[in-house]
């Protein structure tokens, strides 16, 4: 499952993404492709990239910087994406809980315990 990096400008550009960690770029630039004709711009997060918290720097032309910002992935997809299908925000996922287990999509949990004074939910 790829997570999606948005970023919007004028319309007609070549957009260039790259990740760092601190001051280290991770992996090689990407671009971004443009929706239609609308200034918004779209690409997936390279699926080889792994947990972490990781600063987005778009630049057009010879480096240009024109826009940034920070994505806190989990290996697979946006950390806050994972948190929404856990609470069963995302209808093309719905979550499913039985006594011992809660899932939604990709993500798989154990729920394990006696229910009443201590419950341990781990990742499957």
């Amino acid at each position: 499952m790829a997570s999606k990096i948005y970023t919007s400008a004028v319309t007609g550009l070549v957009i260039s993404l790259q990740l760092y960690s601190g001051a280290t770029p991770v992996g090689s630039p990407f671009n971004a492709t443009e929706i239609l004709t609308t200034g918004e711009y779209v690409a997936d997060f390279p699926s080889s990239i792994p947990f972490g918290v990781y600063l987005v720097i778009a630049t057009v032309g010879a480096g240009v910087k024109i826009a940034s910002g920070d994505v806190y992935w989990t290996g697979q997809y946006e950390m806050v994406d994972g948190l929404a299908k856990l609470e069963g925000l995302d209808a093309a996922n719905p979550m499913t809980v039985t006594p011992s287990t809660r899932e939604t999509g990709d993500i798989a949990l154990a729920i394990s315990g006696d229910g009443e004074t201590t419950t341990t939910v781990t990742a499957t």
